[in-house]
């Protein structure tokens, strides 16, 4: 009634008067929540450390006592009173209530780089089918800097399926790429039509892949095309690299016979292609001038 009728602060009165007299949690909740949202954040966190240290708090009281350390940027805080939880989690029937934690968890655990516990909570997320953008995004990235390239290809696929975003198309395929499957690369951006505007790594990769795969003829005409329309050093630097690590001679006279004109803006990548095609004179010029 007090609160209907704008009287907050006198219900907050009356609310510290009860608990005081009865130490009841649930009155206690309502004392924190009201001193929350009237602004109140001083005694809302001493009111909410003690319905946390004193009376064995459950899912919405840790939800509450840590989006108040949280406005008062306490994020440390906040994210260990969340943590602390995490071993109860399993235990919660409220799935509104769960799914609020897991999300607030993961984007907390990862902003302080505590990377295990934010995937452990989106790896939950995923497993309850709530996972949005930013916990496909978690997933796909943690595994790959660890180098579990199956999980972070099966993460950036369906994220990409789910969100089409740039970071799961790219992620994806680096993922197969450093799988070494090849075919894979063909296979999808060949099925999902990749075009060379959408992304330069995406289609060197491809490149690279067709070339990988004997498809030299292939490779050589969509280079040439590509190179002609739009000069991309990304794609040819790609060519080169493919060149040196593929041992192929022919493709390496291709190049220096083709796009030799080039040579200044990758003096890097031609240098070692001179040195791979034992011109030392040329890589040695190229190479040496790298700094000025």
């Amino acid at each position: 009634i007090y609160y209907n009728a704008g009287d907050v602060k006198e219900l907050i009165s009356i609310l510290e008067n009860l608990y005081n007299k009865e130490k009841d949690k649930e009155i206690l909740y309502n004392l924190v929540f009201l001193l929350y949202n009237y602004g109140d954040v001083k005694d809302a966190l001493r009111y909410g450390k003690i319905l946390i240290e004193n009376h064995n708090p459950n899912l919405r009281d840790i939800l509450l006592y840590s989006n108040i350390l949280y406005s008062n940027r306490r994020f440390y805080e906040s994210y260990k009173v969340l943590k602390n939880f995490i071993r109860n989690i399993d235990d919660e029937k409220d799935e509104n209530l769960k799914v609020e934690y897991l999300k607030t968890l993961s984007g907390l655990a990862w902003s302080l780089k505590d990377f295990d516990t934010s995937v452990y909570a989106s790896t939950k997320l995923y497993q309850m089918n709530k996972a949005d953008l930013q916990d496909f995004i978690r997933l796909y990235t943690y595994y790959f800097y660890k180098q579990n390239y199956q999980q972070s290809r099966k993460f950036a696929y369906e994220g990409y399926e789910k969100y089409k975003a740039q970071i799961f198309l790219e992620g994806y395929v680096e993922s197969l790429f450093n799988l070494k499957d090849y075919k894979g690369i063909v296979d999808f951006v060949e099925k999902e039509k990749i075009q060379i505007s959408q992304s330069i790594l995406v289609f060197s990769r491809y490149i690279n892949s067709l070339l990988k795969i004997g498809e030299k003829e292939k490779a050589l005409y969509l280079v040439s095309n590509a190179l002609d329309k739009n000069f991309s050093p990304t794609i040819l630097a790609e060519l080169i690299y493919t060149a040196i690590d593929t041992s192929d001679q022919n493709l390496a006279k291709y190049i220096v016979r083709k796009y030799s004109n080039y040579e200044n803006n990758l003096r890097k990548e031609f240098g070692f292609l001179y040195l791979f095609l034992q011109n030392g004179k040329k890589a040695l010029h190229l190479l040496s001038n790298l700094k000025s």
